[in-house]
């Protein structure tokens, strides 16, 4: 049985105006004492025996490890305590080396669901279903088309979709076909052009764009995909199961970059055709003057 929580008053009433609501949209909590963790508990507990919670955390990483460990505390208790709460945590693939270092053990019995490139089958119903709950169609041919153009990237996807709407808006249909998946064929290269320049930027300003080089050429010498101690020694420049935690951050900043995905614990390139555009980089790099 959950005992009732029995605090300062004041203290109590402080933070529940600071909650407007339990619910859909951002809650901002302040877990700064033990007082205020099993206040914030007593407010889910309330909300939980009026209704079922769920929980989403995006962007998770960031959090302030501390004050995560509380909340995911606190989840933990009313979760054993077969309350009806679910929690969703959202995050780039920092988010598991992050989860190492909370205190709630249910994290590990937690399922995890990794976003990489989709099927064949899910690209299609994404390109196609957003047409469908607005009233328009896609002809098969212009979906097909438009498979081709998203390399199954979820950001490809949103781009091709988005242009090819455009198109069909722009020529006054309700059903997009293969003359509008190929009307937009330049703006959709375009913005895939400007997202690779984007991630390269960031990639210079972190000043890896050698360490990326050096993940190209371990993945071309095996086959496409690599182990990630086989990247790891290869980074340091030394024999496996040689490395650092230097490596390590190395690693993990090109896989929160999309730069590498991890599947099944090998390493292969993420963004589709971005290794392409670092080539094309360090060509014209080499012929360019200083």
């Amino acid at each position: 049985m959950m005992s009732s929580i029995v605090g300062d008053e004041k203290a109590s009433k402080s933070l529940l105006k600071r909650i407007n609501k339990l619910g859909i949209g951002g809650v901002s909590v302040g877990l700064d004492s033990l007082q205020q963790e099993r206040i914030l508990e007593e407010v889910m507990l309330v909300r939980l025996r009026a209704q079922p919670l769920l929980l989403v955390l995006d962007e998770v990483m960031h959090y302030d490890i501390g004050l995560f460990s509380s909340l995911m505390q606190t989840c933990q208790k009313l979760i054993s305590y077969k309350q009806p709460l679910a929690v969703i945590m959202a995050g780039t693939p920092q988010l598991e080396q992050y989860l190492e270092q909370a205190e709630a053990t249910f994290i590990d019995r937690s399922r995890n669901i990794y976003i990489n490139a989709l099927s064949d089958t899910a690209t299609r119903e994404a390109l196609s279903k957003p047409f469908e709950l607005l009233g328009a169609k896609l002809t098969k041919p212009a979906l097909q088309y438009m498979k081709k153009l998203t390399d199954n990237y979820p950001f490809f996807i949103q781009i091709v979709g988005e242009e090819v709407w455009e198109a069909m808006l722009e020529n006054g249909k309700q059903e997009a076909g293969l003359s509008e998946a190929r009307q937009r064929v330049s703006e959709i290269q375009q913005r895939r052009e400007q997202f690779y320049r984007t991630i390269y930027s960031k990639i210079i300003g972190a000043k890896q764009v050698p360490n990326t080089r050096r993940v190209m050429e371990i993945l071309k010498m095996n086959g496409g995909t690599a182990l990630r101690e086989i990247v790891l020694a290869g980074l340091a420049g030394k024999k496996l199961d040689v490395y650092g935690q230097e490596q390590i951050d190395i690693l993990n900043y090109l896989l929160d970059m999309g730069f590498v995905w991890e599947d099944n614990g090998e390493l292969a390139p993420g963004i589709p055709s971005f290794f392409g555009y670092c080539k094309k980089r360090e060509t014209k790099k080499k012929k360019g003057k200083v």
